[in-house]
């Protein structure tokens, strides 16, 4: 029996090709977990007010209702209960977000012009939505990640120093950042395709899966690793100091400046580049 708490949810993920969870010929019970690339067999396991990551067997999923969560009372800690509620300016205490749970900073977060969001716990969310009348929103570096199973919809410039994880596994997904500083910033999105919708600015740039969309906008890159999946940004002006590409790019007819060094591996597509 595995069972968290709202407050605490219990993250199970097999990585590469995923891992084997052997329930000894019986019937298990977990609550408030996330699993991820799970395959139980010898028996089950049913999860209640728990998440489906994608890439699970063997478990039964009791059903979870989306819903919007807004930050409230300024300065503090993701995992503290008493900085989210379920209206805008509302009262505190809501469950933490989950990865099917929209979070949103608007002009109620906080009495000051900006406030400071730390992450003593690996913090998940669905979409991530900064409106144009918050205060500036900063997240600190830290060991935790901040993994958003949406789209990002920032209508105002903020700074993520915290690693950003993008773990949708919908079609389709947006980025709109408003040009604010990613730190450092990680494509884990099953058969996925990121729109970006304005300028992108990151530190760190790993694209492990999922695939980039350009639609002509300005990228800003210092690092970047491309690993799977494709990055397409025709008509355009990316600016690079390090990259090692092993997947597919197309960059037709863009204007690629590289400070540093770039080592191609994959295939380009650079006609009028």
């Amino acid at each position: 029996k595995a069972d968290g708490n709202c407050w605490e949810y219990i993250d199970f993920e097999g990585y590469s090709n995923g891992a084997n969870w052997d329930a000894g010929n019986s019937n298990h019970n977990a609550s408030y977990s996330i699993f991820k690339k799970i395959n139980v067999t010898n028996g089950s396991i049913v999860a209640s007010n728990s998440f489906d990551n994608s890439s699970n067997s063997g478990i039964t999923f009791s059903n979870s209702v989306n819903r919007k969560l807004y930050w409230v009372g300024g300065n503090g800690d993701w995992s503290d209960s008493t900085h989210w509620s379920l209206s805008s300016g509302g009262l505190p205490g809501a469950c933490l977000p989950t990865p099917i749970d929209s979070i949103i900073f608007d002009d109620n977060s906080s009495t000051s012009a900006s406030l400071n969001v730390t992450l003593m716990d690996n913090a998940y969310c669905g979409d991530f939505i900064i409106t144009v009348n918050a205060p500036y929103v900063a997240f600190s570096n830290s060991n935790s990640e901040l993994n958003v199973h949406g789209s990002m919809y920032f209508d105002r410039i903020a700074n993520i120093q915290a690693s950003l994880n993008l773990r949708a596994y919908k079609a389709n997904e947006v980025l709109r950042t408003k040009f604010s500083y990613i730190r450092d910033l990680r494509f884990y999105a099953d058969s996925s395709q990121y729109l970006v919708l304005d300028s992108l600015r990151v530190g760190d740039l790993n694209q492990n899966q999922g695939s980039i969309l350009g639609n002509g906008n300005y990228l800003s890159i210092s690092r970047y690793w491309g690993r799977n999946d494709s990055l397409v940004n025709q008509n355009s002006e990316i600016l690079l100091n390090r990259a090692w590409v092993y997947n597919y790019w197309d960059v037709s007819n863009a204007s690629i400046r590289i400070n540093r060094e770039m080592h191609l591996y994959g295939n380009i597509e650079a006609n009028g580049s």
